[in-house]
């Protein structure tokens, strides 16, 4: 959620998540009325109210995504593999018999 919402100031886009007319930020962080928005189950888990979700995830938004964590979304998107912790990663590789994560770098072999 940070990387959605911290992605339109990254690109210069906005400002702030606030400003940028496409954001869930508003409803998410500020608890505007959105009828486009329908509360994810993560962002429900952050909070027994409103208030304290709302509070809960501006304070998350505060911690920066560090570049390992960028490298890890980017990756995952471009190369369609599955993000998450190592024990869910090992589910995940036998149901869907695809990697997920790129394979250690080698020294390169020339084809001549």
């Amino acid at each position: 959620m940070r990387y959605i919402e911290l992605n339109p100031v990254r690109a210069g886009m906005a400002a702030s998540p606030a400003s940028y007319a496409w954001s869930s930020h508003g409803a998410n962080a500020l608890g505007r009325v959105d009828e486009l928005i329908t509360p994810h189950s993560l962002y429900e888990s952050l909070g027994t109210s409103p208030d304290a979700r709302q509070a809960r995830y501006r304070s998350e938004l505060m911690r920066a995504l560090t570049d390992d964590e960028l490298r890890e979304l980017r990756d995952a998107t471009q190369f369609e593999w599955a993000l998450g912790g190592e024990d869910f990663l090992r589910r995940v590789e036998p149901v869907t018999g695809r990697r997920t994560a790129r394979l250690p770098m080698g020294p390169t072999v020339r084809v001549h």
